[in-house]
């Protein structure tokens, strides 16, 4: 036996009338749909409505008889098949002589902030758990009747608000959510209204997707790539913005949509006076940012072929003196300006 919207019969207030369903069960629990009886009904209380034998069964339910009592009192419910010992028994219930008052307005008895990171896990808490005072000393259950759109659920018992569904948490589209919260005794309710923050997640650290060597020539043309092309993340979805906060003084520069790394400065990229240099890069959504450091080496360049700067015809006469010239003055240059140092590989 139970009430008839399905569990126990809740409290109520005396002269009021109460649906309840029956069904006809065998030992496993299971209900015997061949029963088509009926039953008499009976209380420890005082019925002014529904006591003695109801109407038939149809495939072993009963599936709405009304009750009402004449008294207040903690009561149940016995059903017994019309003419046999097979019997039944409901949960006790309070019925109330007076009109049943609604639980007090629901507040939050967490003093922590009420927020939540946007793409949290499903179960993570809010920093809200709501109680609500019974002055019938019922025992209180708690539902959301405004879940934000489904992104948060309640403790029926204990009160705490949980993120139900994180993947509607996201901070680029509401900084905020509002959820209603009700407290029930079983017959009345009362409600109360909570305001719950999101809180930014910065993007996920840039890493480099790209898997060449990072690496560029000395001197080389602005604009060269160098191997590093920065990627990131946002929780919920929202694009990332690449910057350089440390682009080795102007030397590099990075697409702030593709993250691709390229040369700024080529002019200040010289082996010589440095092999490497560290860039540090930045993907920002707009609000919140995570950063990465990266090391980009400088490869030498040679010089430049030899020429002869000497417009002199190329000529010395035979058996001259050591030291003799013979028109050829060889000529280089470093690409980053270094100095050039010249030797003989082959010297006939």
């Amino acid at each position: 036996m139970e009430w008839g919207f399905g569990g126990d019969v809740p409290a109520h207030t005396k002269g009021t009338t109460v649906p309840i369903r029956v069904r006809a069960i065998d030992a496993r629990g299971q209900r015997v749909t061949s029963f088509s009886g009926t039953v008499d009904v009976s209380s420890s209380g005082s019925l002014s409505q529904g006591s003695g034998t109801t109407a038939a069964f149809s495939n072993g339910e009963l599936t709405s008889h009304n009750i009402r009592f004449s008294q207040g009192g903690t009561f149940n419910l016995v059903v017994r098949a019309t003419g046999s010992t097979e019997s039944g028994r409901s949960n006790n219930f309070t019925v109330y002589s007076s009109p049943n008052t609604a639980p007090s307005t629901p507040t939050d008895t967490n003093t922590a902030t009420n927020s939540i990171a946007e793409g949290s896990a499903a179960g993570s808490t809010v920093e809200i758990t709501v109680a609500a005072t019974d002055n019938e000393n019922d025992t209180l259950f708690y539902t959301l009747t405004d879940s934000a759109g489904g992104r948060f659920a309640i403790n029926s018992s204990s009160g705490v608000v949980t993120v139900a569904n994180g993947a509607l948490l996201n901070f680029e589209s509401a900084t905020s959510h509002s959820i209603t919260v009700s407290a029930s005794d079983g017959t009345a309710a009362s409600t109360a209204s909570f305001t719950i923050a999101v809180t930014n997640v910065a993007p996920s650290a840039p890493s480099d997707s790209n898997v060449v060597t990072n690496t560029v020539a000395e001197g080389a043309a602005n604009g060269t790539v160098v191997g590093i092309t920065a990627s990131s993340t946002d929780i919920s979805g929202g694009t990332v913005s690449y910057s350089l906060t440390d682009s080795a003084a102007g030397r590099f520069a990075i697409n702030s949509s593709s993250g691709v790394v390229t040369v700024a400065n080529g002019t200040l990229l010289n082996f010589e006076a440095a092999t490497s240099h560290s860039i540090t890069a930045s993907a920002s959504d707009g609000t919140a940012a995570s950063t990465a450091s990266f090391t980009i080496a400088v490869t030498n360049v040679a010089p430049s072929a030899p020429s002869d700067s000497n417009a002199a015809t190329n000529t010395v006469v035979e058996g001259a003196a050591n030291g003799t010239v013979v028109g050829i003055t060889a000529s280089s240059t470093d690409i980053s300006g270094g100095t050039v140092s010249y030797s003989l590989t082959d010297s006939a």
